[in-house]
């Protein structure tokens, strides 16, 4: 609503444009001594009042814009990190743009695997999040409302909750008695290796593989050899005879 103090007549009109010269219907206020304007926005509006006096004599003040809103806020949401995690407790970092409203003024809320939404709350930019604990895909989905009640669209993000780790599975390259290295390969399901993939036994013993998964599931496995034998044998050569003379050869 516009006042304006009494004048000898007074008029009002809107329009787009901040120019007054733009109204195309001048109304003539019914109480010049109070006048309130009420008008239903189509769109970015001026109010403008014209005050005249009765020799002629013409002002006219312009109102500040009045904003038509009707645009949603736009904003993301996005898994704090990998999107494979062995925890269902995660960070979820938020971000949001709108025309006209601050972001103190945003609130937002949140589901979690298509329940039911939370409370709207204040615009956050981080929001700790907890799912249900079983393994597999887990949506999460945010959406956001301005200081004038425009609601945007949801936006997701997935995370993969696995808490299954890997399987390393070995491969000798020999696994009987040996006089010569034995060289270990390992394998994996899935993952990265914390350890080489190869190990070469130059003597019997122990080493252990190590790995993890994108979720940080770790796994290990030791491989043991026992057969390696370099170790030549040993005797000792001893004949007499009996009259303990040298011994003779024939070729």
């Amino acid at each position: 609503a516009i006042t304006a103090k009494a004048a000898l007549k007074v008029e009002y009109g809107y329009s787009g444009s901040e120019d007054p010269s733009s109204v195309e219907t001048w109304i003539q206020a019914e109480d010049p001594e109070n006048i309130s304007v009420q008008i239903r926005l189509q769109d970015d509006t001026y109010v403008h009042v014209k005050a005249s006096d009765e020799y002629g004599n013409t002002e006219i003040r312009t109102s500040k814009v009045f904003v038509l809103d009707k645009k949603a806020p736009e904003g993301t949401i996005e898994k704090e990190g990998n999107h494979t995690t062995n925890s269902n407790s995660i960070n979820v970092n938020v971000s949001v743009e709108d025309d006209y409203s601050q972001s103190a003024d945003i609130q937002v809320q949140f589901s979690v695997d298509n329940m039911p939404w939370s409370e709207w709350e204040n615009y956050v930019e981080k929001k700790a999040i907890t799912f249900e604990a079983t393994e597999g895909e887990h949506i999460i989905q945010a959406r956001f409302k301005d200081a004038v009640g425009n609601e945007s669209a949801p936006v997701t993000t997935k995370v993969v909750y696995d808490i299954t780790p890997p399987v390393i599975t070995l491969e000798y390259s020999k696994n009987e008695r040996t006089n010569q290295n034995v060289t270990v390969k390992a394998s994996l399901s899935d993952g990265e290796w914390i350890t080489p993939d190869t190990h070469e036994f130059t003597a019997n013993g122990e080493y252990t593989f190590q790995a993890k998964d994108e979720a940080g599931n770790t796994c290990s496995n030791t491989a043991k050899v026992t057969w390696i034998d370099k170790t030549a044998p040993k005797f000792t050569l001893s004949s007499a005879q009996a009259d303990a003379r040298p011994h003779q050869t024939a070729e």
